[in-house]
């Protein structure tokens, strides 16, 4: 029975270290285990940022579309608007060269009107030549007749 204390001694020996490393393990697990956690937070706030930066992305590509969609809209109008102008445009060139061909119509018609005029007031002036020579005749004849008989 003198062993038994001896015994006790060497389990307690061979024990000690193991206690010491059973300690060491469980710290370093309970380190291992504190570290996965903040891993496992750490990766789900990536997850979060990730989820938002795709929310973020198809909100952009959205946003994006439609600006495009936009500015084609915008072109188009633009294109029609430019067309519409060039219509007009051209409109406005044949509306000037017909109202050029007016005016000059309107010239000759003034200078036919003119010589109309002049033939008019020529032949007026040979009517009242004429009339002057017809009142002078009739003059001449109711002098004779009422005195010459």
């Amino acid at each position: 029975m003198n062993d038994t204390p001896n015994m006790l001694d060497a389990v307690r020996d061979v024990v000690a270290p193991l206690c010491a490393q059973l300690e060491r393990a469980q710290q370093e697990a309970a380190a291992a285990r504190a570290e996965l956690v903040e891993l496992r937070i750490s990766e789900q706030a990536s997850a979060n940022l990730a989820e938002y930066g795709t929310a973020q992305a198809v909100d952009l590509r959205k946003r994006l579309e439609a600006a495009e969609q936009r500015a084609t809209a915008a072109e188009q109008r633009t294109e029609a608007e430019r067309a519409r102008a060039e219509r007009a445009e051209k409109r406005a060139d044949e509306e000037w060269a017909r109202a050029a061909r007016l005016g000059e119509r309107v010239d000759e018609e003034w200078a036919r009107a003119d010589r109309e005029r002049a033939r008019a007031d020529g032949a007026a002036a040979r009517i009242d030549e004429l009339t002057g020579e017809l009142t002078k005749q009739v003059a001449r004849r109711r002098r004779w007749w009422r005195f010459g008989r």
